[in-house]
C-alpha cells in the first residue's frame, strides 16, 4: 500500500448501504481517477456504534492506496485522514479574509490562545488550547484549557448550530438557549455574578415543577431566609377581562401579581415553632400576628372593620374578655339576645340609658320610667331615700399613715 492524496467528490449513500463509502478523484500514473474509498475509523463497532465523522465534498484527504486487492472483500482505497492546510502563500492577500482552515466557530473556545508579550515586550504567537469535534457549522462539543495572564479557561462545551449549549468548567455548570434563559450551577470560584456554590434558573417564560408520585420538600439545613416575591404589574399577562370589567391593580385580577397557594383536597398548614416566633399576615392597612411566645392573636386594622357576609362565630372553653380604652359599641338591623346561665351583672358607674319604644320582662310588658310622649303608659315617679347617716370614724394613728390624707411613713 501507498499513500496518495485526493478529493472527496461524493459523499451521498450512493451505494445504499450505510457503511461510509464516499467517491474521490485521485492522480494515478499522470491520470486523474475517481474511485470509491472505504471509510475508516479511530474506533467503531461495526452494527453497533463509535466514532464517525464522514468527510464533505471538496475536502482534501490523505488515503491508502491497495495496488493488489487480492483478497476477497479488500478495497483499492482506504480513508486515512482529512488535510486542513490554507492554501494561500505567504504575504498573500486572502480573498477571503474571514476564511480560517481550523474555523474558530465558538468565540469563547478558539483553537489557538490569543498572541500575547512576553518579558522583553516582543509578541508569541498563540498556541492550541482547544480540541474539538464538530459538523460545518459549529455544533458539537469543545474540550478548552487556556491558562493565560488575563483569563483562565478550562471548559468543556456542548454547543449546538442555534447557540444551545451546555458548558462544564471551573465556573460550574450552565445550561443556555439561543435566547438566553439558563440554568447555573455554580463552583466554589470566584465569580462577581453569581455566589459560590449557588443555583441561579432564569427564563423569560413559564415554569413548571411537577413531581407525578411523591413529594417536593425545599429545605435550608442553616442558612438564610426562603424568600417568594411576585412583583408583576400583570402588563405581561395574557388574560383577558370580560366586556363588563373594570381593569383592577395588580393583585385583583388574575395574572396582575397575585400569589396563590392551593391543596385540591387536604390542608394548608403555616407552623412557626420557635418559643418567639410569630406567624404574620400583612397588608397595607391591616395586620394578623400569631405570636408564639405570648400566646396572643392579634389584630391590627387601619379601620377597624372587621366584616364577612356570613355569621360570626367566637367560642372559648373560658372566658371572652373585651376591654376597649376609648368604648365598645353594638349595632345590629336584628335582634341582640345575650344569653347566661347564671346572671348578667352591669357594673356602669355613672348612667345606663334605655332607648326601647317597649319593655318587657319574661314577656309581660313593663312600664317605662319616663315613656316618650305620644306612647301609653302610666309614668311612675322617681322615688328618693334619704341619704343613710355616716358616723365618721376616728382614724387610727400608725407609723405608715396607710390609706390617710397628709404624708408618707413617718
Amino acid at each position: 500500500m501507498k499513500v496518495v492524496v485526493g478529493e472527496v467528490t461524493d459523499s451521498s449513500n450512493s451505494n445504499g448501504k450505510h457503511d461510509g463509502q464516499f467517491y474521490a478523484k485521485f492522480v494515478l500514473g499522470g491520470t486523474e481517477i475517481e474511485k470509491p474509498v472505504t471509510y475508516t475509523s479511530p474506533y467503531y463497532r461495526v452494527n453497533m456504534g463509535g466514532f464517525v465523522g464522514i468527510p464533505e465534498p471538496q475536502t482534501q484527504i490523505l488515503a491508502y492506496h491497495n495496488t493488489d486487492p487480492s483478497r476477497k472483500g479488500e478495497s483499492e482505497f482506504y480513508y486515512i485522514s482529512t488535510i486542513i492546510k490554507d492554501k494561500s502563500d505567504p504575504g498573500q492577500e486572502l480573498l477571503n479574509p474571514t476564511f480560517q482552515a481550523l474555523r474558530d466557530n465558538d468565540n469563547k473556545a478558539k483553537t489557538y490562545s490569543d498572541e500575547t508579550l512576553n518579558d522583553d515586550g516582543d509578541k508569541e504567537p498563540g498556541r492550541p488550547v482547544t480540541q474539538c469535534f464538530t459538523n460545518p457549522v459549529g455544533a458539537g462539543l469543545y474540550i478548552t484549557r487556556n491558562y493565560a495572564k488575563d483569563k483562565i479557561l478550562n471548559d468543556v462545551t456542548v454547543k449546538a448550530q442555534n447557540d444551545c449549549e451546555v458548558n462544564v468548567g471551573a465556573l460550574g455548570v450552565q445550561i443556555r438557549n439561543e435566547e438566553g434563559d439558563n440554568l447555573i450551577l455554580n463552583s466554589s470560584t470566584n465569580n462577581d455574578g453569581y455566589g459560590t456554590r449557588s443555583f441561579s434558573v432564569v427564563t423569560r417564560g413559564y415554569h413548571e415543577y411537577k413531581c407525578t408520585n411523591a413529594d417536593i420538600t425545599m429545605k435550608i439545613q442553616d442558612g438564610g431566609d426562603i424568600n417568594i416575591e411576585n412583583n408583576s404589574t400583570g402588563m405581561f399577562g395574557t388574560y383577558a377581562l370580560p366586556p363588563d370589567r373594570i381593569p383592577s391593580p395588580a393583585g385583583v385580577t388574575p395574572l396582575s401579581g397575585n400569589v396563590r397557594l392551593k391543596t385540591r383536597w387536604r390542608d394548608i398548614i403555616l407552623a412557626a415553632l420557635g418559643l418567639s416566633s410569630k406567624i404574620h399576615i400583612v397588608t397595607n392597612n391591616a395586620k394578623l400576628v400569631l405570636d408564639s411566645e405570648t400566646g396572643n392573636i392579634d389584630i391590627f386594622s387601619q379601620t377597624g372593620a372587621l366584616g364577612t357576609p356570613g355569621n360570626i362565630n367566637i367560642q372559648s372553653a373560658g372566658f371572652i374578655n373585651m376591654e376597649s380604652l376609648a368604648g365598645i359599641s353594638m349595632r345590629s338591623l336584628g335582634p341582640i339576645q345575650i344569653d347566661s346561665g347564671t346572671a348578667i351583672t352591669n357594673t356602669a358607674t355613672a348612667e345606663i340609658r334605655n332607648n326601647a319604644l317597649a319593655n318587657s320582662i319574661n314577656g309581660v310588658p313593663i312600664n317605662t320610667v319616663n315613656p316618650p310622649e305620644g306612647l301609653g303608659g302610666t309614668p311612675v315617679p322617681f322615688i328618693t331615700f334619704p341619704p343613710p347617716e355616716i358616723t365618721p370614724v376616728p382614724p387610727i394613728e400608725d407609723d405608715y399613715n396607710d390609706g390617710l390624707p397628709g404624708a408618707g411613713a413617718t
